[in-house]
């Protein structure tokens, strides 16, 4: 099995923090950080994360997890075994290959602050036939009673509610908005045909906390 050259994007807010972050994978695989400070959105902090890296394979990592070498080998081995995303501490520490923001495009950024912006990927991902791996118990998270972000909920629900549509009696999402791609597609690089063939599909893939009856859903689509 061919394992993809992978980076470690820190998001943290200065350098003490990159180095607790960072202390057991450094020795072992590509880490960089990025400054999360003053951003306008967790999206936004996603996708330039995403754009800062040359590799394929990308673990966007929150500083409130202490990743080791185990949690990266689990990571390598689960996107080269085809799964799409795998989030082993939810958008704290998820890996992907850049094939994904390349088929269904980046995060979308009209989520100002924090909130809603992972269940928009999530859907999208759904739609897109990409599985889907998030279990938050596979690493530990250090809580806090502050967050980071304005995060606006009022505004991100009502943003998601005028995008997504769903009919729980016929196990339905509805788009009723298209994507508005934030940066062209093209900076991630060319197409990795060998990648999306190599891809578990939605339906035989997915496992998500909490929300297993995702599976049973289909997306369609009143958007032109």
């Amino acid at each position: 099995m061919y394992f993809e050259p992978i980076t470690v994007v820190i998001a943290c807010i200065d350098e003490e923090q990159f180095i607790e972050t960072s202390k057991n994978i450094i020795d072992h695989v590509p880490v960089r950080w990025i400054n999360g400070k003053n951003m306008s959105s967790f999206a936004y902090l996603v996708n330039q994360a995403v754009l800062s890296c040359n590799t394929e394979a990308v673990v966007f990592c929150s500083d409130r997890v202490r990743p080791n070498l185990a949690h990266i080998l689990v990571m390598r081995q689960m996107l080269a075994g085809g799964w799409g995303m795998v989030g082993l501490c939810r958008w704290a520490f998820m890996g992907f290959y850049k094939q994904v923001f390349r088929d269904i495009g980046f995060l979308d950024e009209r989520y100002i602050g924090g909130g809603h912006e992972d269940s928009d990927f999530l859907l999208r991902c759904m739609e897109g036939d990409i599985s889907y791996f998030d279990r938050t118990e596979a690493m530990g998270y250090i809580w806090s009673a502050n967050t980071r972000w304005n995060k606006q909920l009022d505004a991100a629900k009502a943003h998601h509610d005028a995008k997504w549509g769903e009919d729980t009696a016929q196990k339905t999402y509805i788009r009723k908005l298209p994507e508005i791609d934030p940066y062209d597609r093209t900076l991630l690089g060319p197409e990795r045909d060998d990648l999306k063939s190599n891809r578990i599909p939605w339906l035989t893939g997915s496992t998500i906390l909490g929300t297993d009856g995702y599976k049973d859903y289909r997306i369609i689509s009143e958007t032109l």
